[in-house]
């Protein structure tokens, strides 16, 4: 079973343009006078008629090249056919499509199937069953266009370049895309696609194939490589500054983003989609109403979820503007059932009028599935209104188109909404017949949890089954939060207290250091204190410094000595008077080495330079011998010293 979704087509039209617009290059210069040079003035005078918009008279001229009364004598002459024929088929597609009529244009290439003309039968019939597969796509004749579509796939290709390769796969990707029973060959042709176009250096191509992977992707559950897919080709078309594709990239991001329920993320790539379109609008006077038709429906979508209803009204209504240009089941049948249904929400009975017209738009004019939506909306409408008869009949309508394709077609909620109201009418028959499409529904879509929901509705003995059912669940799931919360409790206790014993033997190692610098610092006080002492009673020590400042040899013996002589006489105080008097310009010569030192670098380049070791040092100041290393790697750093130079040298070199 499959479901036809046209709407998903309207974006994979797209890669037509994209693909039709970088073909039909001449790979070598024509010769004039020769039959294949005369061909390609006609094709180019068509392209010309296509390009004004002058879409009978190009379609004329078209059609003129296809009966070209001779074909390429051999292989070789082949080759200047190549392009303008391949280019022909092509553009004569497209320019029924430009036109709004795709029936005519399917019912072109069914005649020509029927009878190849010359200058396709021997060298180019497979670009025909490809272009024709694809143009039959744009009708409702779908099975037909897979059919023709396998043909392409199976007939050889000659001389098989990018360009065509691209177009072939391209195409055959955008057929089988909305049959669900053929995404992974639509995978499979894809990937082909986008090998085919970086090798032939088509950024363009490769952009649309990317957005195509990614919906597709998400489409069988490959999310992570759906999103990745998506943003390259955002950031591709980006790139290569193709503003069309970037706004198509934008779509399908934004799509994307809103079947995961991330709507924030959603409108943020939906309004940069919108401020690109603002800008080409006013930069640049190429339009293209598909493009920003679908751009602007999306963003409907978008304001929609976000609960902005008015916001929703005014981007479908933008939507509309362009739509309206398109044939009809380009776009605007779309925006006519999502204008009609919002406007049959509202409590303004014009408004609930202006909703109906556009309903009843669709339902004269849309394909089978629009027409097939708007009755339902209708039905909600009239029903909600007590209008029994008249909803119960669009009712009916609603039911006999989603039965007239063979293959099965769904509205989310229309089966449900059909089921709950002849529940409520109590009709048997009704029941029954809503009750087993809504089952068919969810089994085509997985949901074991809407199937069950159905048969709830049909069977109330089964609620309290499922009531049952659920409550289980529910207490299973609270045992397991309740595990996993102790868990975390318990983890959390843990560490709580692995962080507080952490935290205690910080402190204790604090208080034993600030308890060994205290114990220092009385010291130092006490000695300072007799120093004083001694200064005042004993004024020959200064004499006698005096001297040894003068004698070489006293002055090392001084050095030698005064650290132990400081700590023991007099304290630190005293300690930094004497070395001053030993090294009147080493403090001063470091700190403007330095800029700027502290007090306990000061005293360590003081210890060096009296020629204490590191596990002297590390006692003397309280600390463990890591951090002398560490003050010492940190000063060579400070004072900017290579790995071969000396450090002890350096802090000597200071006190001369």
């Amino acid at each position: 079973m499959r479901r036809v979704c046209r709407a998903g087509l309207l974006w994979v039209c797209l890669l037509g343009l994209a693909v039709s617009c970088r073909s039909g290059q001449q790979g070598q210069a024509l010769v004039p006078g020769t039959p294949a040079y005369r061909y390609d003035r006609l094709y180019q005078e068509a392209r010309g008629a296509q390009q004004e918009q002058r879409y009978e008279a190009a379609i004329r001229l078209f059609r003129q090249c296809l009966a070209w009364p001779e074909g390429p004598a051999d292989s070789l002459e082949a080759l200047d056919y190549q392009a303008s024929v391949t280019g022909t088929l092509q553009q004569l597609m497209n320019t029924y499509q430009s036109a709004g009529r795709p029936d005519a244009g399917a019912a072109c290439f069914d005649s020509l199937l029927a009878a190849p003309p010359v200058v396709v039968k021997d060298y180019f019939y497979a670009d025909l069953l490809s272009v024709a597969g694809y143009a039959l796509s744009r009708t409702e004749r779908m099975q037909e266009a897979e059919r023709c579509t396998d043909r392409a796939l199976a007939t050889p290709l000659w001389n098989p370049t990018p360009n065509r390769l691209f177009r072939t796969y391209a195409y055959a990707a955008a057929v089988f895309f909305p049959n669900p029973d053929r995404q992974e060959q639509v995978i499979e042709l894809a990937e082909k696609g986008m090998s085919v176009a970086r090798w032939s250096e088509n950024v363009t191509g490769v952009q649309y194939i990317s957005s195509m992977l990614g919906t597709l992707y998400k489409r069988t559950g490959r999310m992570e490589e759906s999103i990745t897919m998506l943003e390259q080709s955002l950031q591709m078309s980006h790139e290569c500054k193709d503003r069309l594709g970037e706004v198509n990239a934008c779509y399908a991001l934004t799509d994307l983003l809103l079947y995961w329920g991330l709507v924030n993320q959603a409108n943020v790539i939906a309004s940069r989609g919108i401020r690109i379109i603002d800008d080409i609008e006013r930069h640049e006077d190429s339009v293209n109403p598909m493009v920003f038709g679908c751009m602007f429906l999306m963003k409907g979508r978008v304001m929609e979820q976000l609960n902005l209803q008015d916001s929703a009204l005014y981007y479908w209504t933008k939507s509309e503007v362009y739509t309206s240009r398109l044939p009809y089941n380009s776009g605007m049948a779309d925006v006519d059932v999502q204008l009609g249904r919002k406007l049959c929400q509202m409590a303004a009975e014009d408004s609930v009028q202006m909703g109906v017209r556009h309903l009843e738009r669709v339902i004269a004019e849309g394909t089978l599935q629009n027409k097939a939506t708007a009755y339902y909306h209708l039905a909600r409408l009239y029903l909600g209104r007590g209008q029994e008869d008249r909803g119960e009949a669009c009712l009916d309508s609603m039911y006999n188109l989603l039965h007239r394709s063979p293959a099965p077609v769904y509205i989310k909620g229309a089966y449900a909404f059909g089921l709950t109201y002849y529940l409520k009418k109590d009709w048997k028959e009704g029941i029954y017949r809503y009750a087993g499409n809504l089952i068919a529904e969810q089994q085509f879509t997985k949901d074991e949890a809407q199937i069950t929901d159905a048969l709830v509705r049909m069977h109330v003995n089964v609620r309290e089954t499922r009531l049952q059912l659920l409550e289980e669940q529910l207490h299973n799931r609270t045992l397991v939060f309740t595990i996993i919360s102790l868990v975390v409790l318990l983890g959390g206790i843990i560490v709580a207290i692995v962080v507080i014993n952490l935290r205690s033997l910080s402190h204790t190692r604090q208080r034993l250091a600030e308890s060994k610098l205290e114990g220092l610092m009385n010291d130092h006080r006490m000695a300072l204190q007799m120093l004083e002492e001694q200064y005042r009673y004993s004024s020959h020590i200064q004499q006698q410094l005096d001297q040894v400042l003068n004698d070489r040899r006293q002055r090392s013996e001084l050095q030698a000595s005064s650290l132990a002589q400081a700590v023991a006489e007099g304290g630190m105080e005293h300690f930094y008077v004497r070395f001053d008097m030993l090294y009147p310009l080493f403090r001063s010569n470091l700190k403007r080495r330095l800029g700027t030192v502290g007090r306990r670098e000061e005293f360590f380049c003081m210890l060096i330079l009296m020629g204490q070791n590191g596990e002297q040092i590390a006692d003397l100041m309280a600390v463990a011998p890591r951090s002398v290393n560490m003050m010492r790697y940190r000063l060579r750093k400070k004072l900017w010293l290579a790995p071969e130079d000396s450090f002890e040298d350096t802090i000597k070199a200071l006190a001369e």
